[in-house]
C-alpha cells in the first residue's frame, strides 16, 4: 500500500476530482432521463452510507460500523420505521443507478447520486441543486474489493484539489488465502493555525498532533471459505466474529430487556440526571454512558463506539459532533447472527474551526473491560478540550435497526 502521506492524498483527490469534471455531463444527461432506465424503485431506513444495503464494503457492516448495510429494502415505503427514507432506483440487473432520500412524504432531498457499473469499478457522482458535489469509486480486482474511494466537496464550490473538505478511502491487501489488510485512510481538509479564534488557542496548545488532517488505520481481517469476516485484530485488541452468544466481562442490571428499549432506558437516565444544555460537563455525561453500558439488553454482542468529528447536521454543514453509538448484534433463535440495532448518542457543539481536526474513534467489544476502554477515552486530547466546554447545541438519542 501507498504511503499515506500529503502528496498520495492530493494525488488521489486530483484523479477522482478529474472523473468528476468528465463524467459529470455525461452523468446529469442520464438523471434527465433516469425514468428510462429505472426498473423499480425499492425503499429502505435511513443508514449511515448512502449505498446502504448494496454498500460492497466486507469491512464496515460487520467490523467497523459506520458505512452499515441495513435490511433489505422494499417494495413500499410501509413498515418503514426511520425518519428518512433511502429510495433506490434499480436497473434491469437490480443495481441501484439512482439513489436520493425521502426526508418526509413528498419532500425529497436536494442530494441525489447517479451510479454506473462497468467490469472493474462502480462510480457513482452525487449532485446537489448547484452541481456535482461528490463522488463514490469502488475498484474491484477479481472479483475482490480493490478500494473505495469517497470524496465530497466544499459547497457551491467546483470539484477540485482546493475545495474537497474531506476523503474517505479503504483499501484492501489479499495477501494471503482467508487472510487480508484493510486499510482507512480519511482527510479532512486543513485549518490554519492562525484561523484559530485568539480567545480559543490557549486550548489547542500542544494539540499539533491532532491538527494533522490525515487520518490511517489499519487492521487485518481473517475470512472463512466463503470470504465472509471471522476475525479481526490489530492496535492491541481482537475480535471474533463467529455468531456465538458471549459472556459479557462486566457487571450488568438485566438480561432480558429488548435493545429497542435502549433509547427509553437511556432517555430516562438523561431526564433523572436532569442534563443541561447551557450548563454542560462532559465528564459526568461520560460517567452516565459508562453507568448506561452495566445495563445489560438481550443480545449475541454489545459494542460501543465513541467517535468525534465534523459532520454535517440541522446546524449546518460544519459542526462539530461527539457520539456514542451502542451496538447490538441480535442472533435468532438458532443462535446464527441476523441484524444488527444501533443506539446513537449524539452531543452537537458550537461551530468552532479549531476543533475540526480533533477526530476519533475508538471501539469498546464486549470480550475486553468498560474500565479500560473509559480510561483509554479519559488520555485522549479531544476529551480534555471537551471537558473545558460548558455548553453544546444538542443532544439527540435514537434507536435506529441497521
Amino acid at each position: 500500500m501507498e504511503t499515506a502521506n500529503q502528496e498520495y492524498i492530493n494525488s488521489e483527490i486530483s484523479r477522482v476530482s478529474t472523473l468528476v469534471c468528465e463524467l459529470s455531463e455525461e452523468y446529469f444527461n442520464l438523471y434527465t432521463h433516469i425514468n428510462e432506465h429505472v426498473k423499480i424503485y425499492v425503499y429502505g431506513p435511513s443508514v449511515a452510507a448512502q449505498r446502504g444495503y448494496y454498500s460492497p464494503s466486507p469491512v464496515h457492516h460487520l467490523a467497523i460500523g459506520g458505512s452499515q448495510k441495513g435490511p433489505k429494502p422494499k417494495a413500499d415505503m410501509s413498515g418503514i420505521k426511520s425518519g428518512e427514507i433511502f429510495v433506490y432506483g434499480l436497473d434491469e440487473k437490480d443495481r441501484p443507478i439512482y439513489i436520493y432520500t425521502m426526508l418526509s412524504p413528498g419532500r425529497m432531498a436536494s442530494e441525489y447520486e447517479i451510479v454506473s457499473y462497468s467490469t472493474d469499478r462502480v462510480l457513482g457522482i452525487t449532485f446537489d441543486e448547484f452541481g456535482p458535489s461528490g463522488i463514490h469509486e469502488t475498484q474491484f480486482s477479481n472479483n475482490r474489493v480493490k478500494s473505495i474511494t469517497t470524496c465530497y466537496y466544499n459547497y457551491r464550490k467546483p470539484p477540485t484539489l482546493e475545495n474537497c473538505r474531506e476523503m474517505i478511502m479503504e483499501q484492501f491487501d489479499y495477501d494471503k488465502t482467508n487472510h487480508f489488510f484493510w486499510r482507512l485512510l480519511n482527510y479532512n481538509q486543513p485549518i490554519k493555525l492562525a484561523d484559530i479564534p485568539e480567545a480559543l488557542q490557549s486550548m489547542f496548545k500542544g494539540l499539533s498532533l491532532q491538527l494533522n488532517p490525515i487520518r490511517d488505520l489499519t487492521y487485518e481481517f481473517e475470512t472463512n471459505e466463503k470470504g465472509i469476516v471471522i476475525k479481526m485484530y490489530g492496535d492491541g485488541f481482537e475480535k471474533s466474529f463467529n455468531n456465538k452468544k458471549t459472556k459479557a466481562k462486566r457487571e450488568v442490571i438485566s438480561s432480558n430487556t429488548p435493545p429497542k428499549k435502549s433509547q427509553m432506558v437511556f432517555q430516562k437516565m438523561v431526564d433523572e440526571a436532569a442534563i443541561d444544555n447551557d450548563h454542560f460537563n462532559f465528564d459526568e455525561f461520560t460517567k452516565l454512558i459508562k453507568a448506561f453500558m452495566l445495563i445489560r439488553f438481550d443480545c449475541a454482542e454489545d459494542d460501543l463506539l465513541f467517535e468525534t468529528g465534523v459532520f454535517d447536521s440541522i446546524y449546518g454543514e460544519d459542526t462539530f459532533t461527539v457520539s456514542f453509538v451502542r451496538q447490538f448484534s441480535i442472533n435468532d433463535k438458532n443462535d446464527v447472527y441476523e441484524h444488527m440495532e444501533q443506539l446513537h448518542i449524539v452531543l452537537s457543539y458550537e461551530n468552532k474551526n479549531a476543533m475540526k481536526n480533533l477526530q476519533c474513534a475508538e471501539w469498546y467489544f464486549n470480550d475486553s473491560t468498560l474500565d479500560d476502554f473509559f480510561d483509554k477515552i479519559k488520555t485522549l486530547q479531544v476529551y480534555d478540550c471537551l471537558k473545558n466546554i460548558k455548553s453544546i447545541k444538542s443532544l439527540s438519542i435514537n434507536h435506529t435497526l441497521v
